[in-house]
């Protein structure tokens, strides 16, 4: 755990958490860190304005990191709120959830859907190009 100093910034945070985003990490690994209610803020505002965000919420963002494994960024108190409380930004790296779903066609055939993010480094893609692949394969289906 990481008390925040007088002169780290929430960018600071923020150029470390997106270093975890590129440089991956092991599903399991975290990190908290104690600062202000302004600066845990702020460093979800900034998070919740990437590309790679899959879900939000007022203290929580999750970020795609690849195809099995996501950020979870959240903040809480760390004691009741006053005037000089102190917070937790905790993040880690979680396991993805699958985003596949399964559908009957007829009885001998299955439409399977999925989705990813599309992962380009280096390349940055215009407002208007999607950066999503959606997956569509028909499989033979077990009769039930």
């Amino acid at each position: 755990m990481k008390s925040q100093s007088e002169n780290e910034s929430h960018v600071d945070y923020v150029n470390f958490i997106s270093s975890w985003l590129e440089n991956g990490h092991p599903v399991g690994t975290s990190w908290t860190a104690i600062m202000k209610e302004e600066t845990v803020k702020r460093v979800l505002i900034d998070l919740k304005m990437r590309p790679d965000v899959v879900a939000v919420s007022d203290n929580y963002v999750k970020l795609r990191v690849n195809a099995s494994s996501s950020l979870q960024v959240y903040y809480k108190a760390l004691q009741p709120s006053d005037f000089h409380s102190k917070w937790l930004l905790t993040w880690r790296i979680v396991r993805s959830q699958l985003e596949q779903v399964q559908l009957r066609i007829d009885a001998s055939l299955m439409l399977n859907v999925s989705y990813e993010m599309i992962n380009q480094r280096g390349r940055i893609l215009r407002n208007d190009q999607s950066k999503w692949w959606l997956r569509l394969s028909v499989v033979r289906g077990s009769s039930d």
